[in-house]
């Protein structure tokens, strides 16, 4: 599923309505709401409204040929975030290159990984628990949370550094430029141009790294690399790598 706004072809069109905003908002929430509940699926929605319009600009579609031949019509249809997006990245990309890139990203995320990646998260959380027991007080973004992911960054996708605040601010800059920047605020645009530029050049140094140390930790990052070699017809190139592996770090 996924909700697309159509593009107004009229150089008199008005801008959106506060009502259309608000029914945007609430199609957005409805959508997480049946992606995320195991009870409202969207059985019924395809058969009886597969093509559900929310005001004059959203609509809802739910059938994977309809998905597919929107995300084909860039003419037609115009994506909130696409061109926020800092690189070659997933949920960006075209029909065919997103089953490409999905499958290559399926090739290297592997079942076994779930438990490696919950022994990590618990015993990096346990430490920062145990620690915060002895003055009684934790602040649970900044010192359990942050750091848990930190710690995933580093050893399982394979991108240690900067720093953590370093690596915190890029996110928060590309995050709220992608997801939160309706109104094109130029100043949140250049913070997020700066970061995702700041931020590529450092995923670059660390592939050329991998590629120049083989045998080393086995990392996410270390997965896609190998593959080129590997499989160079169906891996991700270098830019591809980089798109995806930043927004991991985002999301």
């Amino acid at each position: 599923m996924t909700t697309v706004q159509v593009s107004e072809r009229r150089p008199d069109a008005q801008p959106p309505l506060l009502v259309d905003e608000i029914r945007r908002h609430v199609a957005a929430r409805l959508a997480g709401v049946l992606s995320r509940n195991p009870v409202a699926r969207l059985g019924p929605v395809r058969r009886r409204r597969p093509l559900a319009g929310v005001g004059r600009s959203l609509v809802v579609v739910t059938r994977q040929d309809d998905v597919d031949e929107v995300l084909d019509r860039t003419e037609d249809f115009a994506f909130p975030y696409s061109h926020h997006l800092p690189g070659e990245f997933l949920l960006g990309s075209r029909p065919a290159e997103h089953r490409r890139q999905r499958a290559e990203l399926e090739t290297v995320l592997r079942c076994g990984d779930a438990d490696r990646l919950r022994r990590l998260a618990a015993d990096r959380a346990e430490t920062r628990v145990e620690r915060a027991r002895r003055t009684g007080r934790m602040e649970v973004v900044g010192e359990l949370v942050q750091p848990v992911l930190d710690a995933v960054l580093d050893e399982y996708v394979g991108t240690p550094g900067p720093g953590p605040e370093t690596r915190l601010q890029w996110a928060r800059d590309l995050f709220e430029h992608i997801f939160l920047n309706r109104g094109e605020i130029p100043l949140v645009a250049r913070r997020a141009e700066v970061a995702g530029r700041q931020m590529d050049a450092h995923l670059a140094s660390l592939v050329d790294e991998v590629r120049g140390t083989p045998g080393g930790p086995d990392t996410l990052l270390r997965r896609l690399v190998e593959r080129q070699a590997s499989d160079p017809d169906r891996a991700l190139d270098d830019a591809e790598i980089r798109g995806n592996v930043i927004g991991m770090a985002i999301g």
